[in-house]
C-alpha cells in the first residue's frame, strides 16, 4: 500500500509538470500510465485508492491539454484578427492591391509591407503551390539571402552542344523549393500585416482618384494603386501596339527511375544532342528545323527532373510534340521511369511589345514584360527589382494623396527606365534571331556564346548589360567567335529586322 501511494504521488507530480510539456508527450505518457493502471492490485482498498489518485492525475492531464489548445487557439485567433483587420471594412482605402500571389506578386507584397504600406493580395489560388519549377544561379540567390530556399544545389552546370562539344560551367545552380519559398514570403507578409483574399478580380474601376478592385464574389477593395502581378496572360495591363511575343515551351516530369546517366553534382542546363531523333528522316528533319534541348536536374541516383524545352519559337511548339521527343530521348538513354511525381506544362511569352508606360495600373513580373526575351529567365530579376519598385511606390504615395497619373508614370519609369528598355531591345534582337535558326546554327551560336568570358555571358543572362558600351562590346566579342556562315546570318538579321532599335541599343 505504501509503495502504491508513493508511486501515485509521483504520478501527480509528473502530471503537474505536463503543464510545461508538449501535448504530444502528454498523450504518449498518458497511454503509458493507462497500461500501468490496467495492472491494478486485487486489494479493494488499494484499488479504490489507485482510482482516486489516477482521476486526480487525469484531471491535471486534461488541464494540460486544455492549456496547450488554448495557447494555440489564442495564437491562431491573434493571427486571424491581424489578417482580418481590413476585411471587416472592405471599403477602407488601402495603399496597394496586388493581384496575383506568384513569385512576383509575393516578392513585391513583401517589399511593400516592409515599408509599412497597407497591402491586400488577391489570388484565387493563394494556398496552392506555384505551378512551375524554377532554376536559378546560386550567386544570384546568395545576393538575395535566399539560398535556404534552394534544394538541391549543384556545384557545376553542364551544356552539351553536340556529340563532340561540351562545356562545364564553373557556376553552381539551384532548384527553387517552391513550397518553402512561397511559405517564407507569405509568412513575412502576414507578419507585416498583408491581407490575403482568395478570389479572382473581375474588374478595376477608377473612382475619382482611387481604384476599386471588384472580385467574383462581389467584394470591393479600394486602394491608391493597383499592381497586376497575374503573370503573362493578364487582363489588366495594356499594350500600345499589338503584342506578338515568341514562346518558350517546356514539358517536364519529376520522376523516379531505375537509373539515369546524369552526374549527381551537375545540373544539365542544355543538351542539344539529338541522336534519339535519327530513327527516321521525318524525325531528323523535325529536330533540325524545330530545335529543342533537354534540361535535367538529378535529385538522387533514382530521382530526376527532366524537361524537353523549345527555347523560343513562333508559333509555339506543342506540349504533345515535346512529350513525344522526351519519351524518345528517355528510351534512347535507357532510362526506365518507375513513377511520375509531377508533370509540368510551361508556356512563357518572351519579347513582344512593351506595356504602355502611361497607364494607371502598374504591372510587375510577366504582366510587365520582365521575362528575359532571349532566355526566359525572370525569377531572380523580380526578387531583385521588388525592393527597388517598392521604394519608388512608397515615395510616390508619401508625396501624393491620392496618387496622380503622373506619379504612376514615374513608377513605370522606375521599372522600365530608358537604359532597361534599350537593354530589352538588345536582348529581344537575340531572341528573335534564335527563334529563326535551325539546330546546327543554334549549337554554333551557343558554343560561341559560352566561349565568351564567364563575366560576359553571365552578365547577359543576369540582365547586367545596362550600359550601351557593355552591349556593344558583348556583341562584337560574340560576333568574332562565331563561324563565317553564322556571322552572315547575324548581319542579315540585323539589317532586315534589328534596324534602328538594335542600333540605338548599342549607341545610346
Amino acid at each position: 500500500m505504501a509503495f502504491l501511494e508513493i508511486y501515485y504521488r509521483l504520478k501527480i507530480d509528473r502530471c503537474q509538470s505536463f503543464l510545461r510539456r508538449d501535448i504530444k508527450d502528454n498523450v504518449r505518457i498518458r497511454a503509458f500510465d493507462l497500461r500501468i493502471c490496467q495492472r491494478r492490485t486485487s486489494c479493494p482498498r488499494c484499488y479504490s485508492f489507485c482510482n482516486r489518485l489516477f482521476m486526480k492525475g487525469d484531471t491535471l492531464s486534461k488541464k494540460s491539454v486544455k492549456s496547450s489548445i488554448s495557447t494555440e487557439e489564442q495564437k491562431e485567433k491573434k493571427e486571424n484578427t491581424k489578417q482580418s483587420s481590413l476585411l471587416g471594412s472592405v471599403d477602407k482605402v488601402v495603399d496597394v492591391v496586388v493581384i496575383g500571389c506568384g513569385p512576383a506578386g509575393l516578392a513585391l507584397a513583401r517589399a511593400l509591407s516592409e515599408r509599412n504600406l497597407q497591402v491586400v493580395c488577391i489570388d484565387p489560388n493563394i494556398n496552392k503551390p506555384w505551378k512551375n519549377n524554377y532554376g536559378v544561379w546560386l550567386d544570384r540567390m546568395e545576393s538575395l539571402q535566399l539560398t535556404d530556399c534552394l534544394s538541391p544545389i549543384w556545384s557545376n552546370t553542364r551544356i552539351h552542344f553536340d556529340n563532340n562539344r561540351t562545356r562545364l560551367l564553373p557556376f553552381a545552380y539551384g532548384k527553387v523549393d517552391r513550397n518553402r519559398m512561397k511559405k517564407r514570403l507569405m509568412n513575412i507578409c502576414k507578419e507585416n500585416g498583408v491581407v490575403f483574399w482568395e478570389d479572382s478580380v473581375e474588374d478595376i474601376i477608377q473612382e475619382q482618384s482611387y481604384y476599386s478592385c471588384r472580385t467574383s464574389q462581389q467584394e470591393k477593395f479600394t486602394c491608391r494603386l493597383v499592381v497586376d502581378a497575374t503573370g503573362h496572360f493578364n487582363s489588366f495591363v495594356k499594350f500600345d501596339t499589338p503584342h506578338d511575343p515568341g514562346f518558350q515551351v517546356a514539358y517536364g516530369i519529376d520522376v523516379e527511375v531505375s537509373r539515369h546517366p546524369f552526374p549527381i553534382d551537375e545540373m544539365l542546363l542544355m543538351d542539344f544532342r539529338d541522336s534519339h531523333m535519327e530513327d527516321s528522316l521525318e524525325a531528323k528533319t523535325q529536330s533540325s528545323m524545330f530545335p529543342t534541348f533537354l534540361y535535367a536536374m538529378p535529385m538522387s541516383s533514382t530521382r530526376v527532373f527532366l524537361e524537353e524545352t523549345s527555347l523560343i519559337s513562333k508559333p509555339p511548339v506543342t506540349f504533345e510534340h515535346l512529350k513525344e521527343r522526351l519519351l524518345k530521348r528517355l528510351h534512347f538513354l535507357q532510362i526506365e521511369v518507375k513513377n511520375i511525381f509531377e508533370e509540368e506544362f510551361c508556356l512563357i511569352p518572351m519579347g513582344g511589345s512593351m506595356p504602355s508606360l502611361s497607364q494607371n495600373i502598374l504591372g510587375f513580373g510577366g504582366s510587365a514584360g520582365m521575362v528575359h526575351p532571349a532566355t526566359g529567365y525572370m525569377f531572380s530579376r523580380v526578387m531583385e527589382m521588388a525592393p527597388v519598385l517598392a521604394k519608388s511606390i512608397e515615395n510616390s504615395l508619401l508625396h501624393d494623396e491620392p496618387l496622380s497619373k503622373n506619379k504612376t508614370i514615374s513608377i513605370w519609369n522606375e521599372l522600365w527606365s530608358h537604359e532597361r528598355i534599350l537593354q530589352r531591345d538588345f536582348y529581344q534582337f537575340g531572341g528573335e534571331y534564335l527563334s529563326k535558326i535551325p539546330l546546327n546554327d543554334m549549337r554554333d551560336f551557343f558554343w560561341a556564346f559560352f566561349m565568351l568570358s564567364d563575366k560576359e555571358w553571365k552578365d547577359f543572362l543576369d540582365f547586367n548589360l545596362i550600359g550601351s558600351l557593355q552591349r556593344l562590346l558583348f556583341g562584337l566579342h560574340l560576333f568574332s567567335k562565331t563561324h563565317p556562315a553564322l556571322r552572315l546570318s547575324l548581319m542579315k538579321e540585323a539589317l532586315q529586322n534589328g534596324k534602328l532599335k538594335l542600333l540605338k541599343s548599342v549607341i545610346f
